[in-house]
């Protein structure tokens, strides 16, 4: 299913198409000292609901798996090799 995932997505025109497993961020630790820090500065909507931020079950609960989606709108020359086919990995 996942390279058909990833075919789906080379179809609609995404340059990149990665699958995780759906669980908490491994930085998440590094996330909360980060605020409890307050080096977020004056973003303070980060420091609302850092679960939610730190784990994507917080937002989707039984998600198993996260797709990630890549578009690239660079609008000047292309700043990949003449090789590049989109979606790799």
């Amino acid at each position: 299913m996942v390279e058909e995932i990833k075919t789906w997505a080379r179809e609609l025109g995404f340059d990149d198409c990665r699958i995780a497993r759906a669980k908490e961020a491994s930085h998440a630790d590094l996330f909360r000292d980060w605020i409890s820090e307050g080096k977020h500065g004056e973003m303070a909507w980060l420091e609302r609901t850092p679960e939610r931020r730190c784990d994507p079950r917080e937002v989707l609960p039984g998600c198993r798996s996260i797709i990630c989606l890549a578009l690239n709108y660079y609008p000047g020359r292309s700043p990949f090799p003449e090789n590049h086919h989109g979606a790799t990995g």
